[in-house]
């Protein structure tokens, strides 16, 4: 169990998110195959309470749910939108972490260092090379 100091979190031996507390009632998460939170239902588990979409990035483009978590269910900072990946945190404005790893940094293509990817480079130049860093950003797409 997590809290961000409002809303409690469950996870499940391997870390899946499981459900929510809050002050106003419980919640079971409802995750994707990416662990993307996108819905919320009672506790009861028979109606759906809140859901949410994401862009590729993890920009989330809609949502009704409750609390701080999110894309890849980790903790969203509500002031700059930033996801915490637990090893460092990720920005879905910029498509990249705030804390590079310098040695997988190094192991990108050019054209994912110098610029924001695009959905072309997230898909298209991914399956062509197979490095770490189109990988890397290709998991969510």
């Amino acid at each position: 169990m997590a809290s961000d100091g409002t809303t409690t979190y469950s996870r499940d031996a391997s870390g899946a998110l499981t459900g929510e507390s809050d002050p106003t009632g419980a919640t079971m998460a409802w995750t994707d195959l990416h662990g993307d939170l996108i819905g919320q239902f009672t506790a009861s588990g028979t109606s759906l309470t809140g859901s949410a979409s994401y862009d590729p990035w993890g920009t989330t483009t809609a949502s009704t749910l409750t609390g701080t978590v999110g894309y890849q269910s980790g903790f969203t900072d509500p002031a700059t939108g930033n996801v915490n990946l637990h090893a460092r945190w990720y920005s879905p404005t910029t498509a990249d972490t705030q804390q590079p790893h310098r040695k997988l940094r190094q192991r990108q293509p050019l054209h994912l260092r110098q610029r924001r990817p695009t959905a072309a480079d997230r898909c298209n130049r991914s399956r062509r090379c197979g490095c770490l860093g189109c990988v890397g950003r290709c998991v969510r797409g």
